[in-house]
């Protein structure tokens, strides 16, 4: 009885071993035909998920690094593949994600670790860019070809570049190619969903927009929603609600800066056409030229200045400051001083019909 146990267990483990191995052969001969695969294959996806595994792999944040630029160098092979076929378009996308995960990667290491695998990247992108403007690519579109042929020459070039910062980079790996919004997404695994990245911290210091002042204490994900860092618009309209409803224009740098929306200093040099912004906050019946013709000072309205040299006609600005039942005839008659309204001198000479001024101004039955 218990050589027959025993020679049950061992057939039941030699067939169990049997099936590890042949299991182990079988997942080790698919993933092998996988590294040949491309875009649209059924094959492409046991690819990626190798390549995901690798990165979960990379223990430090230079393999890190050095995994992308070699996975970065096989998304070039793949384009060189499928440039003729119909996987030429989603292949540039997978190479265009690759590079942008190339440079997010270097961003995150210390300069000295960085720079040689900058110049393996600046390496890279010249290859990208002498295949581009090959006959090996005429099989891709025009349009998206001189996109990924300005992309790759603009990202070699930063690339190489001694005095070349973190954010330099991010910026050239920002250059959109403009591919159609179905084929741009990155690739993905089956059941394995897309989730956000934390931006690093490292990087924020060359991070492409500024943080300073109140964007210091910005929260990330108020501009980079759901994750995205890509694309994120720089303008300030694109965060910031418009008060003035366009009156002023859409460049609220002019006035504001980064403190505090309330600190508004502008400034006015070179600008000569005042009523562009100031024509709403005039009071009722104000002069309707230009305000600097009286208001000199930017910074205090109430300092005002006016040359009336060559000027003759009064009334066409003070009419409508002169009180009742005044005379009607030019100011100037009366008012000779333009900077004191209360000194008043006026030539009598060859008038004799008082009355056609002062009628008015006689007390009660007066002669």
């Amino acid at each position: 009885m218990d050589e027959k146990r025993g020679s049950w267990s061992r057939g039941l483990l030699i067939l169990l071993l049997a099936v590890l191995v042949s299991g182990c052969l079988l997942a080790g001969g698919t993933i092998w035909a996988a590294q040949g695969s491309l875009p649209g294959d059924p094959l492409y996806a046991v690819k990626q998920l190798t390549e995901d595994g690798q990165r979960l792999l990379a223990r430090s944040p230079r393999q890190r690094a050095e995994l992308e630029l070699r996975l970065a160098a096989r998304r070039l092979e793949e384009l060189q593949r499928c440039a003729p076929t119909s996987c030429g378009l989603k292949a540039l996308a997978n190479f265009d994600a690759a590079l942008t995960e190339t440079v997010l990667s270097l961003a995150i290491l210390p300069p000295e670790e960085a720079r040689p695998l900058r110049e393996d990247l600046a390496a890279l992108a010249r290859e990208a860019a002498t295949w581009l403007e090959s006959d090996g690519a005429q099989g891709l579109d025009a349009l998206f070809r001189q996109n990924a042929l300005t992309k790759v020459q603009t990202l070699a070039q930063v690339a190489a570049a001694s005095d070349t910062t973190t954010a330099d980079l991010l910026e050239a790996a920002a250059l959109d190619l403009g591919l159609p919004a179905d084929v741009a997404q990155p690739p993905s695994v089956p059941g394995v969903q897309p989730r956000p990245v934390p931006f690093p911290a490292k990087a924020l210091k060359d991070h492409p927009f500024p943080l300073e002042g109140a964007h210091a204490k910005a929260d990330c994900m108020a501009c980079h929603t759901q994750g995205r860092y890509k694309g994120t618009p720089k303008a300030c309209a694109a965060c910031h609600l418009d008060p003035h409803q366009g009156a002023y224009g859409d460049t609220c740098e002019r006035c504001h800066n980064t403190v505090a929306f309330r600190q508004v200093q502008m400034d006015h040099t070179g600008l000569t056409d005042c009523q562009s912004c100031h024509a709403g906050t005039a009071p009722p019946n104000h002069y309707p030229g230009q305000c600097s013709r009286c208001h000199t000072s930017t910074t205090d309205w109430r300092a005002i200045s006016f040359d009336h040299t060559g000027l003759t006609d009064c009334r066409s600005c003070h009419a409508g400051t002169a009180p009742p039942n005044h005379y009607p005839g030019q100011c100037s008659q009366c008012h000779t001083s333009t900077t004191d309204w209360r000194a008043i001198s006026f030539d009598h000479t060859g008038l004799t019909d008082c009355r056609s001024c002062h009628a008015g101004t006689a007390p009660p039955n007066h002669y």
